[in-house]
């Protein structure tokens, strides 16, 4: 990247910073106009060339070219990015070095929503989790204690609906296990909101407190947190021992993020109002939480192809 750019961007993460903006959003607005230079890098454009049709034209450059792992960009990400960009040029406009923002006209585009295939039958979470409980069958101490930690932390998922970073953050002093609840602050969107344990859930992370977690983490550097790990190393740790259960089991194989998807699932299933699944989830528009109703008319779909009376029967048996 050029010099001129990188300063550009320098000079606007010190801007943030004096308006108070979080850090989560600052690091996340500079990722997104690293993408957006490379998009005019690719161009040979300049920040101050940008007109309406190339502002337009990096949101269908984002659908196109997806994630560097080759995973596409979902709706929302999109409009982050456009969100950063539009946000930068706003601060390049206020300073005098642009005469009009390209960006706040974009039209929004709308990205189908995939139905999401990370999740396990009900059945199937049951047989992953009871797995989980018998962490005492591990051949090394080390093994017995890697088990234990993912059988509190996949109760504690499936059971909230939090997100792993969202878990990672968590400290013993977040959590009120009278009442029964856990308190997420900063979750997704800057967004807090509380989590209410199952009385499954709520015995185990209260055994786990009293028991283990002083004697499990008082080596580590942060041993302040729940689970004594970030993010990262954290869903790392538990999707590799989830992805080993799952293939062992012979289930299908879901991610951290699959508790949440299945919790989702399962409350619609058993009734539950989508009003009240999207609190659970901590979603903020509702239309995040239909997502889970397609799954339910695709499943319905399967029932009507496997259970009609005239499954069997073809046109040209009917012909005959």
């Amino acid at each position: 990247m050029r010099q001129e750019e990188e300063r550009l961007i320098r000079d606007f993460l010190i801007y943030l910073k004096a308006n108070d903006y979080r850090l989560r959003t600052i690091q996340g607005m500079k990722r997104s106009l690293r993408r957006l230079f490379a998009y005019l890098a690719e161009r040979g454009l300049r920040p101050e060339d940008v007109r309406p049709a190339e502002a337009q034209g990096f949101q269908g450059y984002l659908v196109e070219q997806g994630r560097a792992d080759g995973r596409p960009y979902t709706e929302g990400s999109v409009a982050n990015f456009i969100k950063a960009a539009k946000t930068f040029y706003e601060y390049l406009r206020t300073a005098g070095k642009v005469t009009a923002n390209p960006f706040a006209a974009v039209r929004r585009i709308r990205i189908p929503k995939k139905i999401p295939s990370n999740f396990l039958k009900e059945k199937e979470m049951h047989a992953l989790l009871e797995a989980f409980t018998r962490f005492d069958r591990g051949k090394s101490v080390k093994e017995k204690i890697r088990t234990y930690k993912t059988h509190v932390i996949a109760e504690l998922l499936y059971a909230t609906g939090m997100r792993i970073d969202e878990a990672a953050k968590l400290t013993p002093q977040d959590l009120d296990l009278g009442r029964g609840v856990a308190r997420v602050e900063d979750g997704k969107g800057g967004r807090s909101r509380e989590c209410f344990l199952t009385a499954y859930a709520k015995e185990t992370v209260r055994l786990y407190l009293e028991e283990f977690h002083g004697l499990i983490f008082h080596r580590l550097s942060n041993p302040e947190l729940l689970f004594g790990a970030s993010a990262d190393p954290l869903g790392k740790m538990l999707n590799r021992r989830v992805r080993e259960a799952c293939r062992k089991l012979g289930l299908p194989v879901i991610t951290s993020h699959g508790f949440r998807h299945s919790l989702g699932l399962h409350l619609l299933r058993s009734g539950c109002d989508i009003r009240h699944i999207a609190q659970i989830l901590g979603h903020e528009r509702l239309k995040n939480t239909e997502i889970y109703t397609r799954v339910e008319k695709e499943d319905l779909k399967s029932v009507l192809d496997a259970c009609h009376p005239r499954r069997f029967v073809t046109r040209h048996e009917k012909l005959d």
